[in-house]
């Protein structure tokens, strides 16, 4: 799922490295720095910095909240399936594998199918 939003920097020798899709699994990360609310990290650690804070902290928390919800989803969801490798394995495109099966002569086939995010 690229909608081209990358993120990428510039090394003081010029040389230019990222530049790759934001996903699923690093979007949430940026989102959970707490350099946002103006605050320093270190060691799992937050100290007041001299910095203004960008966001508020009622929308940080409530961001917070809804990454917590989704990830508790999804581990229900997962939970529920009994397919062991859901969510845990993709395709060549980065594309979730989402289980399947197929039932031929009365017996039940079961394997993971790629499911492109549109």
């Amino acid at each position: 799922m690229s909608r081209g939003i990358a993120r990428e920097r510039r090394l003081a020798n010029g040389k230019i490295v990222g530049g790759v899709a934001l996903t699923n699994g690093a979007l949430p990360n940026i989102l959970k720095n707490r350099h946002y609310l103006g605050e320093l990290n270190h060691h799992g650690r937050s100290w007041p910095a001299e910095h203004e804070p960008i966001v508020d902290v009622v929308l940080f928390d409530a961001m917070q909240a809804k990454l917590a919800d989704n990830l508790n989803r999804a581990a229900n969801r997962n939970a529920k399936s009994g397919a062991l490798l859901m969510g845990k394995i993709f395709d060549n495109r980065g594309n979730p594998m989402s289980p399947s099966h197929t039932v031929k002569k009365g017996a039940r086939y079961r394997h993971y199918v790629s499911s492109p995010i549109a």
